[in-house]
């Protein structure tokens, strides 16, 4: 039996709901936060329900991408998630709530991944990349 592992990582970030929905949407934005400068990423992404979006470093020699699942502006989205070379696709989906003015809870939830280190992993890339995007929607 092929089971999938899902993990989910939650964080309070003072900004409104709309600014942190752009973070995830406006190409110039996410790339201020979602992978780290010096792996020089290189951002694509089309910001409607079949668009596609993805990331590849050079540096690094690694690509993910996928395609816009859904979009709810400005609460909900998901989107298909596939590491190049990689077999399968997971997905993601990302919920926003006000907690308090201008302040957003966000949610992410990574499903249908293939095995516990591909879950620590991505557990840990998702906690980085949080911690990245109070700075990045400082500084926008």
């Amino acid at each position: 039996m092929d089971e999938r592992l899902e993990i989910g990582v939650t964080r309070r970030i003072d900004a409104p709901v709309d600014a942190v929905w752009r973070a995830f949407l406006d190409e110039d934005v996410f790339a201020s936060w979602f992978w780290p400068r010096r792996l020089e990423p290189v951002y694509t992404l089309e910001p409607r329900v079949g668009g596609r979006w993805s990331v590849s470093s050079p540096v690094a020699s690694m690509a993910v991408g996928g395609v816009f699942l859904a979009i709810d502006e400005p609460s909900a989205l998901s989107f298909s998630w596939r590491w190049e070379g990689e077999p399968h696709d997971s997905s993601v989906s990302v919920l926003l709530a006000p907690a308090r003015e201008h302040t957003t809870i966000v949610d992410v939830t990574h499903s249908g991944i293939a095995d516990e280190t591909a879950a620590a992993d991505l557990q840990q890339g998702w906690n980085d990349c949080l911690d990245r995007l109070p700075a990045a929607l400082a500084g926008h």
